[in-house]
């Protein structure tokens, strides 16, 4: 088979392509041929195969090919339409913010003082604690000191006079505490020791 008589039977097979496909394929083999060169037809012929799966070959790319071109241009027309669906949408975000702004704007300062309470509370409570801790210590040195001193005036390690204004008198009759020289009495104004 010759050249000629291959370019003839694959344009039979090739007459069903739209006719801009069918030019560009028969002017493609054309110039294979004439690229290959007489002494190299045979092996070109080989190369290809028959007529008819040359023309198949050909008509699988070209429907791959159409296939990948409609599949990108419904792509671009998706991406198209998603970008004026996004700028809508913003449209119709911003309107929504405009008119939930009388009822939002209050809501939002009202969490806000809820939150800045809450955590007003907590550090109030974190003081308190830290407060009662300052007075429980406080509280403890101040009856550490009194027993230290109590200890040192019942063993005499002190002069008499360091203790003589704190000595503590018990009222029998108003059950209190008092100071011997620092007050003048209890309300009842009887004092036993």
């Amino acid at each position: 088979m010759t050249s000629g008589e291959y370019l003839k039977q694959l344009e039979k097979y090739l007459r069903k392509l739209p006719q801009s496909d069918y030019e560009d394929a028969m002017e493609y083999f054309t110039e294979y041929f004439a690229d290959a060169g007489p002494e190299n037809e045979q092996a070109v012929i080989k190369e290809l195969g028959t007529p008819k799966q040359a023309a198949a070959e050909l008509m699988r790319n070209l429907l791959d090919k159409k296939v990948d071109e409609r599949e990108a241009m419904e792509k671009e027309e998706k991406q198209k339409e998603k970008k004026k669906t996004t700028g809508v949408n913003v449209v119709w975000i911003a309107i929504l913010a405009l008119f939930a702004a009388p009822i939002g704007a209050p809501i939002l300062i009202s969490i806000l003082i809820v939150l800045l309470c809450a955590a007003l509370c907590a550090a109030l409570l974190d003081m308190s604690v830290f407060l009662i801790a300052v007075v429980g210590v406080a509280a403890g040195i101040k009856m550490l000191l009194r027993g230290i001193l109590a200890v040192s005036a019942d063993s005499a390690l002190l002069p008499e006079w360091a203790f003589s204004c704190w000595e503590s008198v018990f009222c029998a009759r108003c059950s209190a505490y008092t100071l011997q020289n620092g007050w003048d009495g209890c309300s009842c104004g009887v004092h036993v020791r």
